[in-house]
Order: structure tokens, then C-alpha cells, then sequence
């Protein structure tokens, strides 16, 4: 991801769906570039077996990910999130069953007494996590952290509100990134829920992203590219039509192998100049020739 070197501001909308380990994620906003920020609309959408993201924008594109696991998660904006509704299976937090024993002390965030759970993940680089929990609102997580080598890399701080039928959720967040070599913040987002629904009847549809006709696939699973067509069809893109230098545009008008390749009655067209060519020089030659003889007869 590209940080820009000045400090900039975007706003970012984000919609996310989660259902057991089944995510959908949706972003519409602003991405930095080094041509100045761009408009970004991404969808992400993970069943359990098969993760997609498409791009819509310009030339659509989506990807078919060989890893059986949601890019949506690698979000630094929505892993709050997924600390507060995940927090045994998320990886910002460490406090999966499998990992090494855990510590517990107090910490006091905003006021409030916390038990603070620390484990250090890795001795060999020193990755240690922390996650702040808050007795008083439900054992919530309201911080979470990373220290990598000692250097502080990401924190992230949730508030609650009370919601009379859910009881403590997210309200807002902030996530922030630093350099773990430099030790600056790269990045920084302030989110604010909108609207949240808990335990909604969910299609399995919402999960399973099918690309539009049109857009351009890189199935990574088989090292594939091919143009989505209707009814499920695909125009596979050959390796030989890429060496010819073939464009999107030439994939949507030709079928799989032809794009930016001579066409049939073109090649016949050469050849035929070509051979009316020769048969030119030979007669001119001939009649040169004959010209010589008559002049020297004469």
C-alpha cells in the first residue's frame, strides 16, 4: 500500500458483513497514490472456501485468491471489528487456544480498571500482544496492541455504547500503524458505525461474489486470466495473445487465441500482393530483356 510522505485525509465508507467465518466487505472512497488520491470502490467477499475481490472502477478486474481466508481482515480500519466480535479467532488479538501461555495484569484506559492480557507470540523476533479488557462494560476489548522488536506497531482503541438489545457494542474506533523500522505512523483511520444489525438472516449469497460479464479474472488458484461472460462462460486469456501485446478491449471482441493476432484474409491479402509483386518484376524484366535484344538485332 502506498503512504503518502504529507499528512492526508480521506473518508472511506465500509460495510461488513460477518457470519461465523464468512465475511463480505465493501469500500467506497479515497486511496492515496503517487498521482494523487484516487477513487476506490473494492468488494470482498470470502464463503469459507473461496475468496474474491473485485474492482469495479475503469477496467473491472476481479481475483480468485489461492488462500482460503478474507483480504477483508488485512483492513486495519475494520479489524477493531473483528477484536470485538472475533476475539478468539482474530489475529490482532493472540488469544487463540493453540498460542504460547498468556499473562494477566491491570491497566487503567479512559477511567476505568482493565485486566490486561499480554502474550508475547514470538521469542525469536519478540511479537508481543497486549488486549486491554474492561470488566464494567461486559469484559469488552477496548484496546488491542502490537510491539514488534519493542517498537510499538499498531494499537487499536474501541468505545461501546449500550445498546438495550445487545448490550455493549461498538460504537467507534481508531486503528493506528506505525513503522515498525522507524518507529513513525504510517496511517490512521477514526471510524464511526453508522448502522449495525446483530444476528440478521444472512443469504449465502451475500458471500459468494459473482463477477459481472465483462470483467477481467485472475484466478490465482490455477494461475488463469479470462474475461467473464454471461451465463457463467469464460474467455480465457492465452499466454501467446499477452506476447502479441493483445488489450482488454481486444479480449471483449475476439474469442480465446485470436486477440492481436493477423486475421485470415489479411495474411491472404499479403501474400497475394506479394505474389502479383513478383510476377510485376519478372515481366518487367522480361520485357527489359527483349527490349535489349531488339535494340542490339537493330
Amino acid at each position: 500500500m502506498y503512504f503518502p510522505e504529507d499528512d492526508t485525509t480521506y473518508e472511506t465508507t465500509y460495510t461488513l458483513i460477518l457470519d461465523e467465518h464468512r465475511v463480505r466487505l465493501e469500500t467506497i472512497g479515497k486511496a492515496p497514490s503517487p498521482d494523487g488520491p484516487i477513487n476506490q470502490h473494492v468488494v470482498y467477499a470470502f464463503d469459507g472456501t473461496i475468496s474474491k475481490d473485485y474492482h469495479p472502477l475503469g477496467t473491472p478486474f476481479g481475483i480468485i485468491h489461492k488462500e482460503k481466508r478474507s483480504r477483508a481482515l488485512d483492513y486495519a480500519a475494520v479489524k477493531p471489528i473483528l477484536c470485538a466480535f472475533r476475539p478468539f479467532t482474530s489475529t490482532e488479538t493472540s488469544l487463540d487456544e493453540s498460542g504460547p501461555p498468556v499473562k494477566v495484569a491491570t491497566g487503567i484506559i479512559d477511567g476505568q480498571q482493565c485486566f490486561v492480557i499480554s502474550r508475547q507470540a514470538s521469542e525469536q523476533h519478540e511479537v508481543d500482544f497486549k488486549v486491554w479488557v474492561d470488566p464494567s462494560r461486559e469484559f469488552s476489548i477496548v484496546r488491542v496492541s502490537k510491539r514488534y522488536n519493542g517498537t510499538l506497531v499498531t494499537q487499536y482503541d474501541i468505545n461501546y455504547e449500550r445498546d438495550p438489545r445487545y448490550s455493549w457494542v461498538p460504537t467507534s474506533w481508531k486503528s493506528s500503524v506505525w513503522d515498525q523500522r522507524s518507529a513513525k505512523l504510517k496511517s490512521s483511520s477514526r471510524c464511526e458505525v453508522t448502522t449495525c444489525e446483530i444476528n440478521p438472516r444472512i443469504a449465502p449469497s451475500e458471500f459468494q461474489l459473482q463477477f459481472p460479464p465483462g470483467t477481467l479474472v485472475t484466478d490465482s488458484r490455477n494461475s488463469t486470466d479470462y474475461i467473464q461472460r454471461d451465463n457463467g462462460a469464460m474467455r480465457v486469456i492465452t499466454k501467446a495473445e499477452l506476447a502479441r501485446g493483445a488489450t482488454y478491449e481486444d479480449f471483449l471482441k475476439t474469442e480465446s487465441g485470436e486477440a492481436a493476432s493477423q486475421p485470415l484474409r489479411s495474411r491472404f491479402n499479403w501474400l497475394l500482393l506479394a505474389n502479383v509483386g513478383i510476377v510485376i518484376v519478372v515481366l518487367v524484366v522480361l520485357i527489359y530483356r527483349r527490349t535489349i535484344q531488339a535494340i542490339t538485332l537493330a
